[in-house]
């Protein structure tokens, strides 16, 4: 039973050596950890950024003197 959970972890590790976003090969041991590649990973976090800027609250005007 044991070798199963073994031989199934070592799938999964296996399958993450291609970027889940795009399917590109993974290189780097950061990018395999992460299963997305560099460019990948920098759109993600752009989108991200853009969500969060546009959720932001948008202050009210200034009352007329």
């Amino acid at each position: 039973m044991e070798s199963d959970s073994v031989s199934s972890s070592r799938a999964d590790e296996l399958e993450w050596r291609s970027c889940r976003k795009c399917g590109r090969s993974l290189r780097k041991k950061e990018s395999i950890e992460r299963g997305i590649g560099p460019v990948c990973f920098r759109r993600v976090l752009e989108f991200n950024a853009a969500l969060q800027a546009a959720a932001a609250p948008v202050p009210a005007p200034a009352p007329a003197a």
